[in-house]
């Protein structure tokens, strides 16, 4: 039924192949991010601190049979700065659009929650969707069921980052502030205001915050895959282990 609304969303294997690898590709790219860049990010020289300098740093990413190794080395905290900034902007663009994946994955095996009548657009934020479906569980148009579920369980961490994040790559795909700042010793995304983190909170620091999305997302996809299974399992459609 939901293809009669979007003929991208039919539940044929081949897409959802394709979509899931989009959701595994993206995810990788933002682990390979984190370790490479943040989890060790050194923020007395992103605060001009020169002590440390110059800077080294290597790192083997394993991946099943596949090791790959990545280095990089930087004499003054302005380049180390702008290294941080660019990695930061492509995480958080590379999780939100990872995220605008596993709205169109739902959308294939769950009843569709937004019906767009005219100006379909290429892809539906997760923070909108959403807010759709709990619109909709509030008025009773829908019942409590695994999405529902998942959703439940994951909310004390999309209530707290997603619309930060969302508000992140709205500025970084149409602004040009690098949303990020020196306080004192420490490197700090700012809050922009999003209402569920405090300015100033350790939360934001670029390793702290990194760290807790990348870990808490992939606690959210495993869920929201179980959750898809098992409401995909009445489909005529085989659908990929």
């Amino acid at each position: 039924m939901n293809s009669d609304f979007d003929d991208r969303i039919k539940m044929e294997p081949a897409h959802v192949e394709r979509l899931l690898a989009a959701v595994e590709a993206k995810f990788k790219r933002c682990q390979t991010l984190y370790f490479v860049y943040f989890e060790t990010a050194q923020h007395s020289i992103l605060c001009n601190d020169t002590t440390a300098l110059p800077l080294s740093v290597e790192c083997e990413i394993e991946d099943a049979t596949i090791i790959t190794r990545h280095s990089f080395r930087v004499e003054n905290p302005i380049a180390y700065r702008e290294m941080i900034n660019y990695n930061f902007q492509t995480f958080v663009i590379t999780l939100a659009s990872l995220y605008e994946n596993l709205v169109a994955l739902s959308e294939v095996f769950v009843k569709k929650v937004i019906v767009f009548v005219k100006n379909k657009p290429v892809s539906t934020p997760l923070r909108d969707y959403i807010d759709f479906h709990r619109k909709l569980m509030l008025l009773g148009y829908r019942s409590s069921d695994h999405l529902s579920t998942c959703l439940t369980n994951s909310d004390p961490f999309l209530s707290k980052y997603l619309t930060h994040i969302t508000m992140l790559r709205n500025r970084f795909m149409h602004g040009y502030s690098i949303n990020i700042e020196m306080s004192g010793t420490e490197y700090v995304i700012e809050n922009l205001n999003s209402g569920t983190l405090s300015a100033r909170s350790t939360d934001l620091l670029i390793d702290r915050y990194t760290k807790e999305v990348l870990e808490k997302s992939e606690v959210f996809i495993r869920e929201l895959m179980v959750a898809l299974y098992e409401m995909g399992k009445g489909s005529s459609s085989n659908i990929p282990a």
